[in-house]
């Protein structure tokens, strides 16, 4: 944790993508991250995230349930045929809201996954 968070950069995009890098590869979980600057796109929030998924010919949306309620408006994304799929997920903790940092000082990678694998729940809006 401690090479993450000295992450030696002055740039919040950047320690957030060496953060998202080095917890995919401690869980193993192999995909391509793809920064939003490299679209070039000048649209902001929900806009910004409907053209980015136009660029890349996406047809689902995957969503946190809050950051739904929050930000999303379902007929826009409607209009240009995607789905939005909503993850809701329910960890057992004494906290209302969880994070994966505590999941991660808790449990090894491999019950990482299968705690995130087996606690979010697919909706639909």
């Amino acid at each position: 944790m401690k090479k993450l968070i000295m992450y030696p950069t002055n740039n919040l995009a950047d320690f957030n993508m060496n953060f998202v890098t080095k917890l995919l590869e401690y869980l193993n979980v192999n995909t391509k991250l793809i920064k939003s600057s490299d679209f070039h796109i000048t649209s902001k929030k929900e806009n910004k995230v409907l053209d980015i998924l136009m660029k890349l010919h996406a047809t689902t949306y995957l969503s946190g349930k809050e950051s739904y309620f929050n930000y999303l408006n379902l007929s826009n994304f409607q209009s240009r045929n995607i789905n939005i799929k909503l993850i809701n997920y329910n960890f057992n903790s004494l906290y209302e809201r969880d994070s994966i940092l505590r999941l991660l000082f808790s449990y090894n990678p491999e019950e990482v996954i299968e705690i995130l694998n087996c606690n979010g729940k697919e909706e639909n809006p």
